[in-house]
């Protein structure tokens, strides 16, 4: 899941010291994979995504722009490099809300209103006032749309509920379950760009590939079960 680097759980001080050595263990599987992935494919397409976006998060401008440029890549990949290397941004006719974000940073006085338009074009509602006042002014003390997307912009933590329990066990009068996992999001992120920090559903390429890396653990988990039942 690409979004698991804007977690923000990983600035803090006991996973911070993970992160570098987490995201070069990701990066050396997706070269992996992109050697011998057909280069027309949207399975190789999804992997320079996914490795320009690790390059980005990192402040690997080089990697980064190499990556996002490939064919396939969301164009919204290239904008990104464009706003980073402060090039102007030129909206397309009905721009993504990654693309009125990148714009806000470009357009300081019209920072309000495109980063309402953004959040109305992710979710068809209006944003919370106090939300789009913390997004305007997390962007306003940010040096760069680097440092505003992946330090300073707000975050939230959650956890998520099983809203079909209920249902499915005839327990309609009691609380929702809610998971045990603190799941932790930069806003910006999950909101304007989920298009660019994609998890496809499902991609049959990638499920392959991580079938074969799935496969020596469940052989070893079935040796262990036969041998546990004996």
């Amino acid at each position: 899941d690409p979004q698991l680097i804007a977690n923000p759980l990983w600035q803090s001080g006991d996973l911070q010291p993970l992160l570098a050595p987490v995201v070069a263990q990701a990066q050396a599987q997706l070269r992996q994979w992109l050697r011998v992935s057909s280069p027309s494919s949207a399975f190789t397409a999804h992997l320079h995504q996914i490795a320009g976006l690790l390059a980005w998060w990192q402040g690997d401008w080089t990697i980064a722009r190499a990556e996002l440029s490939q064919p396939g890549v969301l164009p919204t990949g290239q904008m990104l490099m464009d706003v980073t290397d402060g090039k102007p941004i030129q909206l397309s006719d009905h721009p993504t809300a990654g693309e009125l974000a990148m714009a806000a940073w470009a357009q300081p006085t019209q920072r309000p209103a495109l980063l309402t338009q953004a959040w109305v074009t992710a979710t068809r509602t209006q944003p919370p006032s106090n939300l789009l006042q913390a997004m305007v002014e997390t962007m306003n003390q940010s040096q760069s749309f680097h440092q505003w997307l992946t330090q300073n912009a707000p975050a939230r933590q959650y956890r998520r509920e099983r809203s079909g329990f209920g249902i499915l066990s005839r327990h309609i009068d009691g609380p929702i379950p809610r998971d045990f996992l603190i799941i932790g999001e930069i806003i910006p992120v999950t909101v304007f760009f989920s298009d660019l920090f994609h998890n496809p559903t499902y991609l049959y390429d990638l499920d392959r590939a991580l079938a074969n890396q799935w496969q020596p653990y469940l052989t070893q988990l079935a040796t262990h079960n036969r041998s546990s039942s004996r």
